[in-house]
């Protein structure tokens, strides 16, 4: 019987009889001095979870891929609230963390991927505090066959997960730990787009519509932000990608055209595609796609899109800005 990983961890972290935990999959590899490190800032610092930078490594040849810090407005407040729009950190899976605090909340054990960034989030809401060391410590080897790279399955449990969390808490929690409304707002349609809930998600728009009703073309809420793009570009790229992903392809390709306007940019390029796919118009759909590839060579959803039409692959959420473990080349 094969078990998931999370009851493979879950068995792991209920038989750990030390003060700390910290894991290390077997292709990986710590650098001198990161035990150490973990224990003294936990011990000095009195939080209950410890993050450090991350070394990314092609599995086959060794030869280093990039370099991924903590960013820093993940270090804004001692509990991370961030995480609940994304997983921010180099490596969840790698974090040290108080064991016994880690064995109250437990490893869900269904789950098969995000089972690392679930335990976290569940943490953090039950109370932990992190601590953070700027230096790289882990050394991470990537692999085709890695379970991070199923993005469908991973995808699918990071939904299962984040739907423990009922909006109404997402948005009160980041309001309490120093959140701006619009901020809080935006967490909760992120949330949204990954369980599915588009239509609620196309709600919370409008809502946000009001709070923030006049904004230019240039405005970024969050310059240094993790989504960095002009406020009025996200919010059609996002309005666009829930009314395409319920169904309602004509008023889809409206906003994505109107995204596309404001920003070239393959995510809104590759679902406008899909749009234009489905509303017939082929030709149109295929420059959409290539343009998408110009712009980002190694944009997986676009080309799946332009090689194949039987299953096509909508982008739920802005492409990452910052260095991330989600391109291996």
């Amino acid at each position: 019987m094969h078990l998931a990983l999370g009851a493979t961890r879950g068995f792991g972290l209920s038989k750990v009889s030390t003060k700390y935990t910290i894991l290390l999959d077997a292709d990986d590899a710590y650098l001198p001095g990161r035990i150490d490190k973990a224990v003294t800032d936990l011990e000095k610092s009195n939080t209950q979870i410890w993050a450090d930078g991350l070394r990314l490594r092609d599995g086959a040849s060794g030869a280093p891929l990039k370099d991924i810090q903590v960013p820093e407005f993940l270090r804004h407040s001692p509990t991370p609230y961030r995480l609940f729009e994304r997983n921010h950190l180099p490596g969840v899976g790698q974090v040290a963390f108080v064991t016994g605090f880690a064995q109250q909340v437990g490893y869900d054990p269904t789950l098969h991927g995000p089972e690392d960034i679930d335990l976290v989030l569940r943490m953090v809401a039950a109370g932990a505090r992190f601590s953070y060391d700027d230096s790289i410590g882990y050394e991470m080897f990537a692999y085709p066959t890695s379970v991070s790279r199923s993005l469908d399955n991973q995808l699918a449990m990071y939904a299962r997960g984040l739907r423990k969390f009922p909006l109404r808490f997402i948005r009160s929690f980041y309001l309490q730990h120093g959140s701006d409304p619009v901020t809080a707002l935006w967490a909760c349609i992120t949330v949204a787009m990954y369980c599915g809930t588009y239509a609620k998600a196309g709600s919370l728009l409008d809502e946000l519509d009001a709070i923030l009703p006049t904004v230019s073309s240039t405005y970024v809420h969050e310059p240094d932000g993790p989504n960095p793009y002009p406020e009025q570009w996200r919010r059609s790229f996002v309005r666009g990608t829930a009314l395409l992903l319920c169904g309602e392809v004509e008023a889809a390709i409206d906003d994505l055209r109107k995204a596309c306007e404001l920003l070239e940019r393959p995510e809104s390029l590759n679902n406008l595609g899909v749009g234009l796919r489905r509303a017939g118009l082929e030709a149109e759909a295929l420059a959409s796609f290539q343009r998408a590839l110009k712009l980002n060579g190694e944009f997986l959803d676009a080309k799946r899109n332009l090689a194949t039409s039987t299953r096509q692959r909508i982008t739920r959420q802005p492409l990452r800005a910052l260095a991330n473990r989600s391109s291996y080349s």
